[in-house]
């Protein structure tokens, strides 16, 4: 070890080369060393204790500031308000503003009881509705009520039902209110067939002009739903359909019959959204027997068609129609045409082949005459139907399946799927095993599975229009049509890879059947798909040159892998053995 008298000095010093088995020795006490039998003492300094210094950016406890402008942005997030204002006391009684916790210790993605520590309070609104107009953050008159109500409930957890109130509307009989602050729902049985509805939503005056809905559920949640929907200036009253959460999924609903639709916007501020409809129709029939869940929605933004209602401007509820509350006069007949109880007249063209099949009119071809669907219009509408793969061989292991969607996609939409001996209606929520979901839709008396004497494979059913599921099939145009079917089980549900399509087809046959993708096809050829192969511009010739020979190898890579695709399908639906044994089917569950 090295020597240690050049290294004699502070404790300090020694202490930092100090070897892995030295001892520390204190500073006040000298050890003699042999060599030095007169060592001499230093003093040892007094230690010196650092003033403190003040860090550049303390971090202290902030004292909590009473916002200047209770009506804060960060509060009104997060508040039971459907209007955007926490309407707290302009005399100081609100929460207090911490600029460390905006949210006021509320958890924003908990649910309307996770308020912990926040302090609720509310204007007192008068009779006409009209509000206390406070500006907000961006200089908007905002009106404010008091929070969204809590339903009362009955044991069943329901919103409680049984009884309903006199409506104030000349024409209605019955109203319920949906929130303290103003929304309610008047109605009227004019008909076994018809009822009359008004939603009023009395937003108060300063209220922007946006959109008013209600809709009708199974369960209570937006999708699957239709729903009546009038929004000003510019769009008239009009009845969607709605199969998802974006606007994508809100379509034009054919199948719900509505007349004498109307939507008046008064001088306090209320929109008054009026019409008749059906009791049969639609994905949610109104019960005259039993509660009908209803949904309903609002948005104040009229800069855009049905702009986002939000979180707090939307719910569901319960309402007994046949509940009559005897206030509001007699209610009128409609003027437009009612159709016929469950019923939806259809007019068929005869843009569509005859069907092969004796009990069926019509036919698409989905597959060169491999893959055919069979249907016949009755009066509901009803469409008796029946899915024919020619020559399917080994169709005790195998399943087929038909389906309906709304953009072309596999999902969401509904299908059909059959193997011997079952057939089951299913609705496809998503691409995997698990959002395979039992549908709602019947398929009528006697669906089967069969197999001709050709070898061909049937799947019939029947399916009325309205009558459940999640896509209905357009009477006024066409309609996305899927098909799919793969050796294995319909318990096991084998993978059908390549073996699948895609066709457009009007079931009321004013133009002819489209294919739109086959067995083997990468992308399907939807009209307006939007397929972006990259710019082009700014290359020069042998760079615009070279891509395009490398675009071309592609397609060549995947017109081949196509050819081997379809000829494989070809096999499943003409030979004995469908797969050639170095290429197996790949099954998945």
């Amino acid at each position: 070890m090295k020597a240690r008298d050049d290294l004699a000095g502070s404790a300090g010093s020694n202490t930092e080369f100090l070897g892995k088995y030295d001892t520390v020795t204190p500073a006040a006490v000298i050890t003699p060393r042999p060599k030095d039998p007169t060592p001499v003492a230093e003093p040892v300094p007094e230690p010196v204790t650092p003033e403190p210094v003040a860090p550049a950016n303390p971090i202290s406890t902030p004292t909590p500031v009473t916002a200047t402008n209770p009506v804060s942005s960060a509060q009104d997030a997060f508040t039971d308000n459907p209007y955007g204002s926490s309407t707290p006391s302009l005399a100081g009684s609100g929460p207090s503003f911490d600029p460390n916790d905006p949210l006021g210790g509320r958890d924003p993605l908990a649910g309307d009881d996770s308020k912990t520590g926040m302090q609720q309070t509310s204007a007192t609104v008068s009779s006409e509705y009209t509000g206390t107009a406070v500006p907000n953050q961006a200089n908007q008159v905002t009106p404010t009520f008091p929070d969204t109500p809590t339903p009362t409930t009955n044991e069943s957890g329901v919103a409680d039902s049984s009884t309903c109130d006199p409506s104030d509307l000349d024409g209605y009989t019955s109203s319920y209110q949906i929130t303290k602050f103003g929304h309610v729902l008047h109605w009227a049985i004019v008909s076994p067939t018809v009822v009359k509805i008004a939603l009023e939503a009395r937003h108060g005056s300063g209220a922007a002009a946006g959109w008013v809905s209600v809709g009708f559920s199974k369960d209570g949640k937006m999708s699957p739903a239709d729903a009546i929907v009038g929004n000003l200036p510019d769009s008239p009253v009009a009845a969607y359909s709605m199969s998802g959460y974006d606007a994508a999924s809100i379509t034009v609903n054919k199948n719900l019959w509505i007349g004498d639709a109307s939507l008046v916007s008064k001088t306090n501020g209320s929109l008054i959204m009026m019409f008749h409809r059906s009791i049969t129709d639609g994905v949610a029939p109104i019960s005259t027997t039993a509660p009908t869940t209803v949904i309903w929605a609002f948005s104040l933004d009229n800069t855009q068609p049905l702009a986002y209602h939000g979180d707090k401007r939307r719910g569901s509820f319960q309402v007994d129609f046949s509940c009559n509350g005897g206030g509001g006069g007699v209610a009128t007949q409609p003027t437009t045409p009612v159709p016929a109880q469950g019923t939806t007249q259809v007019t068929v063209g005869s843009s569509c082949p005859v069907s092969t099949l004796g009990q069926y009119d019509h036919q698409a071809d989905l597959y060169d005459g491999k893959i055919l669907l069979h249907w016949k219009v009755l009066p509901g509408p009803v469409f008796q139907m029946a899915l024919e793969a020619k020559r399917l061989s080994g169709a005790e292991n195998s399943w087929i399946s038909v389906g309906w969607s709304n953009n072309g996609a596999m999902a969401p939409a509904d299908a059909v799927v059959g193997n011997m001996p079952g057939i089951k209606a299913y609705r496809l929520d998503g691409y995997k095993f698990a959002e395979l979901v039992n549908d709602t839709f019947s398929l009528g008396a006697n669906p089967s599975v069969t197999t001709s004497a050709t070898g061909s494979t049937v799947v019939k059913f029947s399916r009325r229009n309205g009558d459940g599921g999640t896509v209905p099939i357009n009477l006024s145009g066409e309609t996305y049509v899927i098909w799919a079917f793969s050796r294995g089980m319909l318990q096991s549900f084998g993978y059908h890879d390549y073996n699948r399509g895609l066709a457009m087809v009007d079931f009321v046959c004013n133009t002819a059947p489209t294919i739109l993708m086959r067995p083997g096809d990468n992308v399907a050829n939807i009209p307006g798909a939007n397929v972006n192969q990259g710019s082009d511009a700014g290359l020069t010739p042998a760079e615009r040159a070279a891509k395009e020979s490398r675009r071309e190898r592609r397609r060549a890579r995947r017109a081949q892998r196509g050819a081997i695709f379809r000829s494989w399908a070809d096999a499943a639906l003409g030979l004995p053995n469908p797969i050639p044994s170095s290429q197996p089917a790949p099954t998945y569950p």
